[in-house]
């Protein structure tokens, strides 16, 4: 399965001048039809790489933010 990254910026200081900028990391993980799950299993086996990056990810803080 294709590793696909893909970013749309947005300037949320147009929105509010006083905003501070913040760092946002999102893992989406769909299949080619953007489905999930069926049947309470999900379509992929072997997630162990994936896994390892997801918890690497999603476990770290950026520094100040703790």
């Amino acid at each position: 399965m294709p590793f696909i990254e893909d970013s749309i910026p947005v300037n949320l200081r147009a929105l509010d001048p006083n905003m501070s900028p913040r760092d946002l990391t999102l893992i989406v993980a769909a299949t080619n039809s953007m489905g999930i799950g069926r049947s309470g299993t999900l379509p992929w086996t072997g997630l162990r790489n994936e896994m390892a990056y997801f918890a690497r990810v999603t476990k770290r803080a950026n520094a100040g933010v703790r």
